[in-house]
């Protein structure tokens, strides 16, 4: 065995140690909340022969995510700290939000969310909700372990220092908290984690000035960390500057377009300033993005209706699929090319290439 082959096997292992001591000395617990049937067996797989966990108490499966909270609550009552798998939408319906509401209600949670769209406006959108990690489908086993070892605990020494840092900082121990960040610094000079926690503490202490530079600091050392940007619309919402507070919030709708309440944050802001055009401007795109959501999420579900008509009822596939393109209108993107090929195969199934080829051209 190689140099190479030896180290991954070693790296595995930890990754494979952190996910049983999680499960056995932890009292953890894995939701899936998923209709992917395909993803739920290979994860029990996973857990059993590659990790001897086989136990039928620590594994919940939800195809519903309506039945998610109650389930939540149940399980929060018997585990401390749940890891949870989502899939992004199910049923052509977006899980953002469901996302979003039970990281605010339940902190101890960590959330993988699965995808097979990977588009970085999304990722950002889901990241900023609160999800922990991201699966982009299909996976292997091996990355499935390390996906779930790096959410449940840092894996490097740096990380868990600043986790160690994060746990002082909850503690009110802020001069603790701070060594903790500078032992980072020392090691890995430019570290976004350590300035954030950093601008944490400042602003904790009401050091305004100083948890400004931490966080720009950390922003600067990552372009796509939204974190420091997110910490600097708060600070200075907190301190009463709104002409700050909308400069970071325009900052992050550019690079997370997606985030619908940022948008009625930013017009709610401009309002408050007098500017009334631009607090419109800013009204108006929520409402245009979350028409969008809705219209994908229509996208989405003709695509699975289609796909269930299949041969036996082509024409009833074509109905579905033109009704979904028809309400999307002028907000066709190139994420709906997939709905142009299935109506292009729904044609030629009922014979009508011609029909079919000119789906294509508008494709």
């Amino acid at each position: 065995m190689s140099t190479v082959d030896t180290t991954n096997r070693a790296k595995l292992n930890s990754y494979q140690d952190t996910v049983i001591t999680y499960i056995t000395k932890e009292n953890g617990h894995i939701l899936v909340v998923s209709d992917d049937q395909a993803f739920c067996t290979q994860l029990r797989l996973t857990l059993a022969k590659e990790m001897g966990l086989t136990a039928q108490s620590i594994f919940t499966a939800l195809t519903d995510p309506r039945m998610m909270l109650r389930e939540l609550r149940d399980i929060l009552a018997r585990h401390p700290s749940p890891l949870i798998f989502i899939e992004r939408s199910i049923g052509g319906r977006d899980l953002s939000f469901l996302v979003s509401q039970i990281k605010q209600a339940f902190t101890t949670l960590k959330i993988i969310v699965l995808t097979s769209d990977v588009q970085r406006d999304r990722l950002m959108l889901l990241h900023e909700v609160g999800a922990d990690n991201f699966i982009a489908k299909p996976v292997s086993a091996n990355t499935l372990i390390e996906k779930m070892a790096f959410t449940l605990k840092p894996q490097s020494k740096l990380g868990q220092i600043i986790d160690m840092a994060k746990k002082l900082l909850a503690m009110k121990k802020y001069d603790m908290a701070l060594t903790a960040c500078q032992k980072v610094l020392s090691l890995k000079p430019g570290s976004a984690a350590a300035f954030l926690v950093m601008g944490d503490v400042f602003r904790a202490t009401q050091q305004y000035d100083k948890a400004r530079l931490s966080y720009e600091s950390a922003a600067k050392s990552a372009d796509l960390y939204l974190a420091p940007l997110q910490r600097l619309a708060e600070m200075y919402e907190e301190i009463g500057d709104t002409p700050q507070q909308v400069r970071y919030l325009e900052k992050l709708d550019a690079l997370s377009p997606l985030n619908v309440n940022r948008k009625v944050s930013l017009g709610e802001a401009h309002f408050a300033n007098g500017d009334l055009e631009k607090a419109e401007a800013f009204f108006e795109k929520a409402v245009v993005q979350m028409n969008r959501e809705a219209a994908d999420g229509l996208s989405a579900l003709s695509s699975r209706i289609a796909g269930i008509y299949g041969e036996r009822a082509p024409e009833m596939a074509e109905k579905f699929l033109r009704s979904s393109l028809e309400a999307k209108g002028k907000r066709l993107g190139r994420s709906d090319l997939s709905l142009f090929n299935q109506l292009g195969i729904s044609l030629r199934r009922q014979g009508r290439w011609q029909d079919a080829i000119n789906e294509y051209k508008r494709a």
